[in-house]
């Protein structure tokens, strides 16, 4: 209600609008998934709607990042709050994975027949500039066990796996030509869970 000099009046009614809330999603289309879970070639982006534009982005443990892309991150958890220009803000998690489970090179198959090319099962560490290292030296603790199909224990090695499975038995013997199971224990101190597939012999 206005009221002049001369007690005269005019009501009205005026509606106070107020921007709709922050959301944030994630930007599929320029998001990159990391090679794999160590490999820090990952990107992950982001856009938001509602507020009063522009947006500042600030990234948990990136001081640094200020854009609403976190370039050269690997596999995890990112939290990210995004402030309007008045100041209100949201946040949230993401999580990013990586496009394959595992860093390691593991071969679906071997030859054992002292031909000199593939006579023994190796598996080693992809780097991120795409040489190879040894399980032992990536993963220092780590375990492999392997089984056949009715599932007897037929090879283990433990503490890096300095030792490579050469399609023999535990007490040395030639193993057939078939497919047997493993488990590889990482042990890295991470908690991932362990690493299962097959492995045929070819003879």
């Amino acid at each position: 209600t206005v009221i002049d000099s001369h007690n005269c009046n005019f009501d009205t009614l005026i509606t106070v609008h107020q921007p709709e809330k922050i959301i944030i999603y994630r930007d599929e289309r320029n998001t990159v998934l990391p090679f794999c879970p160590d490999w820090r070639n990952g990107s992950l982006a982001i856009y938001a709607e509602g507020g009063t534009p522009p947006y500042s982005y600030s990234w948990k443990d990136y001081p640094q990042a200020s854009d609403s892309i976190l370039p050269d991150i690997k596999e995890g958890f990112y939290s990210v709050t995004v402030t309007d220009e008045n100041n209100c803000f949201s946040d949230t998690t993401f999580r990013l994975k990586s496009e394959h489970f595992t860093c390691l090179n593991i071969p679906t198959a071997f030859t054992p027949n002292n031909d000199g090319a593939n006579d023994y099962w190796d598996v080693s560490y992809i780097n991120d500039d795409q040489g190879e290292a040894p399980f032992y030296v990536v993963y220092p603790h780590g375990s492999i066990k392997i089984y056949d199909r009715w599932g007897n224990l037929v090879f283990t090695c433990n503490d890096g796996c300095h030792d490579m499975w050469w399609g023999q038995d535990m007490k040395g013997r030639d193993l057939p030509a078939d497919s047997y199971h493993f488990i590889i224990e990482l042990n890295d101190g991470e908690g991932r869970p362990p690493l299962r597939g097959a492995v045929t012999i070819i003879r």
